[in-house]
């Protein structure tokens, strides 16, 4: 009786050694699984603040060209419309003259 007692002591101590070391392969693997994902949401950070600087370069750089595009319709605007009034002008001045050679 005395040997089945040891036995199942033993059988006991050996189950309790094997639990205890699952529990700490257990707690090393989720460390590993906190620490990986740390490093996952420091990359997922590092890469929005890429994105976003990439999409205000974007922006900043659509902004000027709507800028120049302005800036280039106003001067057309304004070409055309000293054009119109030359091309007036020229136009009344030939007419005076046509009016002064037909009387």
């Amino acid at each position: 009786m005395n040997d089945k007692a040891l036995l199942d002591n033993y059988g006991k101590i050996g189950n309790q050694n094997l639990l205890e070391k699952k529990v700490a392969d257990l707690m090393e693997n989720e460390k590993k699984l906190q620490s990986e994902i740390e490093e996952l949401k420091s990359e997922r950070d590092s890469k929005v603040i890429e994105f976003q600087k990439r999409l205000d370069k974007e922006l900043e750089s659509m902004r000027n060209k709507v800028k120049d595009f302005e800036t280039k319709y106003k001067e057309s605007e304004n070409k055309r419309n000293t054009l119109t009034f030359e091309h007036e002008k020229e136009r009344a001045k030939w007419n005076l003259e046509k009016d002064y050679l037909s009387n």
